[in-house]
């Protein structure tokens, strides 16, 4: 993470294998590399890329003090498959 400047990124994006054989481990796989970048930079926004609508998180805990709040932006593009 040092190399990809994490600290000093504004936001990071994560694009999905659009053509992998099993979708739901590579959100799987997405979703753990937003859990990684989240606890080495916690203020980073994150937008994520999902093949499976289905595996779509989001975020029920509103506490602002909270220094583990995802405020992550999860995007679903299931079409993408269809491509």
């Amino acid at each position: 993470m040092v190399h990809a400047q994490i600290k000093e990124a504004d936001a990071c994006l994560i694009l999905a294998d659009k053509y992998c054989e099993d979708p739901d481990a590579e959100d799987a796989a997405n979703i753990l590399r937003v859990i990684s970048i989240k606890n080495y930079h916690a203020e980073i926004k994150i937008i994520i890329q999902l093949l499976q609508y289905h595996n779509k998180v989001t975020d029920n805990n509103n506490d602002n003090n909270n220094n583990n709040n995802f405020s992550t932006v999860f995007n679903s593009f299931a079409s993408l498959s269809d491509m």
